[in-house]
This record gives C-alpha cells, sequence and structure tokens, in this order.
C-alpha cells in the first residue's frame, strides 16, 4: 500500500433536520431513545466528507465518482469533528481516498471511502426502479407492507437558487465548484432520505450506510425526479432494516442519471429497554 496524500478538515456538527418530520433529530424524542440528543442527519455528514473527494479528484468526481459510507457512531449537533482523508494505491486496486471523522473523544463516527472510476458502471433505463404515483395514504413501516409494495411513489422536487447559499453555509462548504448552480451531493442523498419519508408512516428512524455512484452533475433550479424500490428487508438486534435502491433522475430527461444509491436504512428501531 502506497501513501499519496493526506489531510484534515474541521467542522462543527449542525442539525439541519429539526424540521424534517423524522423525530430522531428531536432532543426529547433522542433522548428517550437512549441517545445523548438530537441526531445530525448521515446525509449532512456524507456532506462534509465530500470536500475531500472533490479537493482530491476535482469536477470530475461529481460526474462519474463513487463512495461508500458508513455510520458507526451517532453524531451530535455542535460536536467538533475533524475529517482525516487518505489517499493511497497498491499494485492490484486503484487509488481511492479513505475518509474516517473523528469526534472530540477521538471515536470514528464515520468511515467511508471514495474513487473516481474511469466512467461510471453502465446502468440501462430498463434497470431503474419504476415510476410509480405516491400513494394516497402512507405505508405502515411494517415488513409485510413493504414487501407488498416494494416500490416507492416517485416524487419530483427542485433546488432553487435562493436557497444554495444558506444550504452551502450549513455544510460548511465553500468549495468553487458550487459557484455557478452545480447541486451539492449531500441535498442529492438526502433525497434518498425524503422519498422514504413521503411514502412510508414511520417513526423514527436512522440512515446507517450508503454505496453512492454519481453519473452526472445536478444544477439549481432544474427538476430532479426521485424513484426508489426496495431491495432487502431484514432485522438486525431488533431493528428492522430496508436496503433501498434509489435513483436520482434529470427531470427534464428521465433516460439521464445523476446519481444511484445503495441506501439502508432502520425503518423501524428495537424499542429501548432500561
Amino acid at each position: 500500500m502506497s501513501l499519496l496524500s493526506s489531510s484534515v478538515r474541521h467542522v462543527v456538527a449542525h442539525n439541519d433536520a429539526k424540521d424534517s418530520g423524522n423525530p430522531v433529530h428531536d432532543e426529547d424524542v433522542a433522548q428517550q431513545l437512549n441517545f445523548s440528543g438530537a441526531l445530525v442527519p448521515g446525509v449532512t455528514v456524507f456532506g462534509y466528507m465530500t470536500h475531500g473527494l472533490i479537493e482530491h479528484y476535482g469536477k470530475a468526481w461529481l460526474d462519474r465518482g463513487r463512495m461508500h459510507v458508513r455510520f458507526r457512531r451517532p453524531v451530535y449537533a455542535d460536536q467538533a469533528l475533524s475529517i482525516h482523508s487518505v489517499s493511497s494505491e497498491d499494485g492490484n486496486t486503484a487509488e481511492s481516498v479513505d475518509i474516517r471523522v473523528m469526534n472530540q473523544n477521538d471515536e470514528a463516527c464515520v468511515l467511508g471511502s471514495g474513487s473516481l472510476p474511469a466512467s461510471p458502471p453502465n446502468s440501462a433505463v430498463g434497470s431503474f426502479p419504476p415510476f410509480r404515483e405516491l400513494p394516497e395514504r402512507k405505508w405502515s413501516a411494517r415488513r409485510e407492507q413493504l414487501l407488498e409494495e416494494r416500490v416507492f411513489g416517485s416524487i419530483t422536487t427542485i433546488f432553487e437558487d435562493a436557497d444554495a447559499s444558506e444550504f452551502l453555509r450549513a455544510m460548511q462548504d465553500e468549495h468553487a465548484v458550487y459557484r455557478d448552480g452545480v447541486l451539492h451531493p449531500a441535498w442529492l442523498l438526502r433525497q434518498a432520505n425524503l422519498i422514504v419519508d413521503r411514502n412510508v408512516d414511520v417513526g423514527p428512524w436512522i440512515h446507517v450506510e450508503s454505496d453512492v455512484q454519481n453519473y452526472a452533475r445536478g444544477f439549481n433550479e432544474r427538476p430532479i425526479e426521485i424513484r426508489a424500490q426496495v431491495v432487502e428487508l431484514f432485522e438486525r438486534k431488533g431493528h428492522d432494516y430496508a436496503d433501498l435502491d434509489v435513483v436520482l433522475l434529470d427531470g427534464d430527461d428521465t433516460d439521464r442519471m445523476l446519481m444511484r444509491v445503495l441506501h439502508r436504512v432502520i425503518y423501524r428501531l428495537a424499542q429501548p429497554t432500561d
């Protein structure tokens, strides 16, 4: 293994999902679930981590880059985080950037690894989750319901220029690549959470892992269509997990994909014990 470069970036965690509808981002509810406080969204921490990938690979990472991210410990609002990025390669694998998010107690909260393939993997239109109208009533967060439905109702949204400055301040990311209306990858990944909220009547739920593949840059003021379907459901330590295939498409040309995500969530938490 050959070390190529390393860097450390410091941020202060910000809970930008207090009004998201997910109670796990509420102080009182999170404490009832035996957390120390309200959880900072995983997609927000993912956003902090992508800065190092843009610094290392440049704009090309937004067009074809990949990142796997796994959330090991909760991140709480106002925690001082250090984000360590280390690029390396060996004789058998392509260059990659390993990213570790450490809290002020020197505990690893989030682990990630990013890379820049020569080209994104082929993904035929026919392999996308199909379009479906949103359900009139949200589905119950039960395994039987998710197995029966599988395909989520699709959503279309637009990120407006007027919201960009505030979003980038919250992300603590002033990289020049976003000055011309390029969408931040954290906003795109956030849509994978949003489609869960729009389809399933979940209580407190947690995003635990994502495998992200970029295909093209998205832009402010342009429609983005989000589709998803259930890939797998399983139980672990009393928690109910779902793996979701989520695609983000150009709303003006839905044959054109911007991002594809294998998104793992705990959609029903085990009951806390005393």
